[in-house]
């Protein structure tokens, strides 16, 4: 049994610490909520969801074009110059491609943009290493997927997550371009706008950012990933969302997710090493554990006020938790 009180105590310690200034903590067991809370935040409040985008929309909209016999994983994604015609579907997803942030920002000033224009940048650029050789998590392979399934799909990204994962799903709360009001906890961009400065330029709506959600929501599509793919994609394709699809030798992600080996992330040192999350800048993220299927969703905006939260400790913290409470 999960003690909701221990996690209550996690959550006041790592507040009182300055990690962030709220939280919303939702974890379920083989498919029923059994925390669900919130301290400074309604538990159906709206964060920006980050880099759960990747996962939570741009994945599942990929793998239904799979599913569909309009991509595959294994085929050319469709990018021109700077030997970027070799690079896979498959390779965009798992961070292999090659592609680099160079042209996008500093990675020393990551919110500081150096073009106006994120996707013909990354069009634009040139490999950094050939293709399937090295792991570098980069926003630029998000940037393309998204586009590029756009291309493929022949609507935006906005229209087609909510027509093809939200409705499906009954999602209430989640998607792009949200409508400012009480519920929509502030980040330090406008109220409304997507706090990722590439994202904001490319309207709001990008492959690697973008996406606002409620824990409910994150638990729900996450849990439908875990049930096979019900009601999103087909059980093969959501294997691929949920194991390693990297070359073997390079760091282990999902189609959309990470799998945090190292356990320095959302997994913790409890969980073992089969499962599936991510993080987000604003200070969210999600662990699937397989084997006990288990999830925990964290959702908070460390970075109101000012950037200086840090959630990484909450995170790992309430990930133990709950691991030492199934596992015992």
């Amino acid at each position: 049994m999960i003690d909701a009180d221990a996690i209550d105590a996690i959550v006041t310690e790592e507040l009182a610490a300055g990690a962030c200034p709220g939280a919303v903590v939702l974890v379920a067991v083989d498919g029923r909520v059994v925390v669900e809370r919130g301290w400074g935040h309604a538990v159906d409040d709206v964060f920006d969801l980050a880099s759960l985008t990747k996962g939570l929309a741009t994945a599942p909209l990929l793998m239904q074009l799979v599913d569909a016999g309009r991509v595959a994983l294994d085929a050319p994604a469709g990018l021109t110059g700077g030997g970027k015609e070799a690079v896979t579907w498959r390779d965009l997803a798992t961070h292999t491609s090659g592609l680099t942030d160079e042209a996008l920002y500093d990675a020393a000033a990551p919110l500081e943009s150096r073009t106006d224009d994120p996707w013909a940048a990354v069009a634009g650029s040139s490999l950094g290493a050939p293709p399937r050789t090295v792991y570098r998590y980069q926003d630029a392979n998000y940037i393309a997927l998204g586009r590029l399934v756009e291309r493929a799909a022949g609507q935006p990204l906005d229209r087609l997550f909510a027509e093809r994962v939200a409705a499906p799903l009954g999602l209430r709360d989640t998607g792009f371009l949200p409508s400012v009001g009480p519920r929509l906890v502030p980040t330090d961009a406008p109220p409304g706008a997507v706090h990722d400065p590439r994202a904001r330029l490319m309207g709001g709506v990008a492959g690697h950012a973008g996406l606002f959600g409620s824990a409910r929501d994150v638990w729900a599509i996450a849990q439908a990933l875990l049930d096979g793919g019900a009601l999103l994609v087909s059980a093969a394709s959501a294997a691929c969302i949920t194991t390693p699809q990297s070359p073997p030798g390079l760091h282990a992600r999902t189609v959309g997710f990470d799998t945090d080996p190292a356990g320095t992330g959302p997994r913790g040192d409890r969980f073992s090493t089969d499962g599936f999350g991510h993080t987000g800048f604003t200070g969210t993220s999600l662990w699937v554990d397989r084997p006990t299927r288990a999830v925990v969703v964290i959702l908070t905006s460390r970075i109101r006020p000012g950037r200086t939260g840090d959630v990484r400790a909450l995170r790992r913290r309430i990930a133990a938790a709950v691991a030492a409470a199934i596992l015992r």
